[in-house]
């Protein structure tokens, strides 16, 4: 199975923040997301539901369900050929996440093509 690359989500300023949400997390949470991104990045063909599920309503938008000592995560990443970009992250406090964390990942993921494009 061929892995594929999990890269950050880079803002114009050169900020990533999902690096700078996991590491803000205690130890704990933070390596049980980096290693479930080590997985995501070997098996992500193989990974379905309920660890990895399309966002409904947005096109090329993923997320990665990552529970850890009973605080849930989720991380919102879209495919891009043979890599994963990693483009938000928030801790799941409510049963349902606000409709802005969803906006906020799908307007980095047209950033981060826009961007792209350009680079071409």
């Amino acid at each position: 199975m061929a892995t594929v690359e999990v890269t950050y989500y880079a803002s114009p300023s050169g900020r990533e923040p999902v690096r700078e949400f996991i590491d803000s997390l205690e130890p704990q949470h933070s390596a049980r997301i980096l290693r479930s991104l080590l997985l995501l990045g070997e098996f992500w063909a193989a990974i379905g539901m309920p660890h990895v599920a399309k966002v409904s309503g947005y096109r090329d938008l993923w997320e990665l369900r990552v529970i850890s000592r009973g605080r849930a995560f989720r991380l919102f990443l879209a495919p891009a050929g043979s890599e994963l970009v990693l483009l938000h992250a928030v801790e799941k406090k409510a049963r349902r996440l606000a409709p802005k964390e969803f906006a906020l990942a799908a307007e980095r993921l047209q950033d981060w093509k826009r961007r792209r494009r350009m680079q071409t």
